[in-house]
Formats: C-alpha cells, structure tokens, sequence
C-alpha cells in the first residue's frame, strides 16, 4: 500500500507541471500541426502539377542499379509523374538550358540531380530522389532479411513517389514526409527526460528541500526511486498516446494498424527517455538550469540526426558513420516506427525494440550506481 500511494502521489505532481507538460505534449502537437500544413500543402500542389520532364545520363553504371530502374520505370510509366528521357550529358545540358526539362538525374557510382532554377517541379523531383535514397539502404535490408518481401516493398516505395495515399504491407502511410513524423514522436518522448531529471532533483538531498525530507522518511530510499521512475513513465506513455492519436486521427496521418506493437515502442521509447533524463540529473553535477540546458540540446541534437529537421541526414549517417544510428536513441525509436508502420518488417523493428531496452537497461544501470555513491 505504502508503495502505491507513493507512486499516486508522484503520479499527480508530475501531470500537475505544466511546463513539463507542454513541452512533452504541445509541443509536439503545435510542431506536428506545422508540418501536416506545410507537407500536405506541397503534396496537395504535386497532385496538380501533371508530368515533371526530366532527363537520365547514365555514366555506364545505370545497368547494375537494377532498383533504381524498377524506381524510375515506376514514377515513369503511365501513371508516374515523371516524363524520364534517357539522353547523353550534352543533350541534357542542352535540354536543361532551353528549359526543355527541370532536372537531370546523373547516374554515375552515385546518383546526383543537377538544376537551373528553383521551383515546385523541380523541388518534387529533389524529394522523390532523395526518399528513393534513403529508402535505398532500408531496402538492402529487407534484401538480407526477408527476400520474400523484396516485391511488395519495392512496390511501396514505388508508390510513394505518386503523391497519393498508398497502403504499404503495414497498412500504414507511405508518404515521403511520413518520416519527420517518426522522428518528431522520437523527439516528443526523449523530451520525457525532462521528467526523469524531476525525479533525479527529488531524491538528492544537496538538490532540493524535498529530497531532504524524503530522505529522512521512513521508506527505504529505492522504493521511492522505484515509485518516481513508474509514475514517470506512466505518464510519458500517456502522453505518447494522446501525441499518437492526435496525428492519427486528427491529422489523418496514416500510421499502421498494428496498434499493440505501436504502443510498446512508444512505451520503451518513454522508458529510454525517463532513464536519459535520471543519467543526466544523478550524473551532472551543476545547476537545475545548466542541466535542463544539456538536457535540451543533446536531445534537439539526437533529433536532428534522426532526421527531424533535415530528412536525409539519418541517411547521410547511415552511409558515413552507421554506428551513430546504432546508439541515437532518437534514430532508434524513429526507425522501430519506420519498419513496422511503412515496410512491415517486424525482424527489424524487433531490433530496436532490443536496442531500447538495452539502453534502458544501461541508463537504469548508471541511475542505481549514481544515486548509492550519493547516499555513501
């Protein structure tokens, strides 16, 4: 009973801050509201914008990229929004000068896209290329692990790049911005180390007045670690519900039916953050503020690597230093959304759900250790 009304107790002083609250929730919603209204607007004007002419200069390598041919033939066909012409390098310099086509898309050991202006078609073309890109190494994945699936994915991603909404194998949405959404859900529950460091202020006696009266009470001093962390990640849950079914259903964000796998992501993503934010209070020994300060940035920086505010930086790392995708958590919780609500590939999402406990594990483990050599 003693460690219920503990868990109560702290339970309602953590929904009570607000501050903590808008920045786990609002936030969130406010920063997902703006990019439903910036991305459905672009998408919105792609459905009108009819065929985008571009041109193909293929360096010799064009023959061994046999995805990209299946890509490009795809947004190319009938029902593409691509008019591809296949032309030498000078031709398409031409065609470019003349105006004739908006981009040219070089093949070469990389893929690179050159233009003259700057413009809506030419914006589309940039942003179906460089999902193609970053689905690229996803891809090679599912080519590893589940080649059975190689069809149905390569279609997917395909459709895509039509600007309608597709149903992937997951049922979830295939749009080419579905992934800030992942990553701004990764933002909103690494923002649940906010309520971590909470805690960690409330049981270190040189931190705060009510640490020093929890200490002095009765209860053993790991049944209330154990209470705060519980209640914490209870509400860091809640709160990852209520930002989910907001972009769910409010939004009309389509992010898969597999609602029991999704919750235990969002669940263990809440845990990593809890526990990121006890390291950061138990193991820092400065100001609540400088505190909050590295709290915010490192996890601002964690996000952005992930791809929140630019989309193709979590593919740039994945090609120069994948290791640093391996150990963000931010990109951990972003991809364990990404496998199973866009390609279904429960292998990989059960790979960062590992990765998540682990790092739970770990921060817990540093959290313990910290808060006995304070009470020695």
């Amino acid at each position: 009973m003693v460690f219920i009304d503990l868990y109560r107790f702290r339970l309602k002083i953590l929904l009570k801050d607000k501050a903590l609250f808008f920045w786990t929730l609002i936030f969130p919603i406010m920063l997902g509201t703006f990019f439903w209204l910036a991305f459905s607007n672009i998408t919105e004007k792609a459905e009108h914008i009819g065929k985008i002419d571009a041109a193909l200069v293929d360096s010799g390598e064009y023959a061994n990229k046999e995805q990209l041919d299946t890509f490009l033939q795809s947004v190319s066909g009938k029902d593409g929004n691509i008019k591809l012409r296949e032309v030498s390098e000078d031709e398409a310099e031409s065609m470019l000068e003349a105006g004739d086509v908006c981009g040219i898309i070089n093949v070469s050991d990389k893929i690179s896209l050159e233009f003259k202006d700057n413009g809506m078609q030419q914006t589309i073309l940039k942003t179906m290329m460089d999902s193609y890109i970053q689905n690229e190494k996803l891809i090679m994945n599912i080519i590893k692990n589940n080649p059975e699936k190689l069809d149905a994915v390569i279609k997917s991603v395909s459709e895509e790049h039509t600007y309608n909404v597709e149903k992937s194998a997951a049922s979830g949405d295939m749009d080419v911005y579905i992934q800030y959404y992942f990553a701004l859900i990764a933002m909103s529950c690494l923002f649940g180390s906010s309520y971590g460091m909470k805690n960690a202020k409330d049981i270190q006696i040189m931190q705060s007045d009510v640490a020093k009266r929890r200490n002095v009470a009765p209860t053993g001093r790991m049944v209330n670690v154990l209470a705060d962390f519980l209640s914490a990640v209870t509400v860091q849950t809640i709160l990852f519900a209520l930002l989910f079914i907001y972009l769910d259903i409010f939004l009309g964000i389509n992010m898969g039916n597999r609602y029991g796998y999704i919750l235990l992501a969002g669940f263990l993503a809440g845990v990593t953050g809890v526990g990121y934010g006890y390291v950061i209070g138990l193991l820092i020994k400065c100001s609540e503020n400088f505190k909050e300060g590295i709290m915010r940035a490192s996890t601002l920086l964690m996000c952005f690597l992930a791809g929140l505010m630019v989309g193709n930086m979590k593919y740039f790392i994945e090609t120069n230093a994948p290791v640093i995708n391996k150990i963000n958590p931010a990109a951990v919780i972003s991809d364990s959304f990404y496998s199973l609500c866009v390609f279904g590939d429960v292998k990989m999402y059960a790979r960062c759900i590992l990765t998540l406990v682990v790092m739970s594990v770990v921060f817990f483990g540093i959290s313990v250790v910290c808060i006995r050599r304070d009470r020695a």
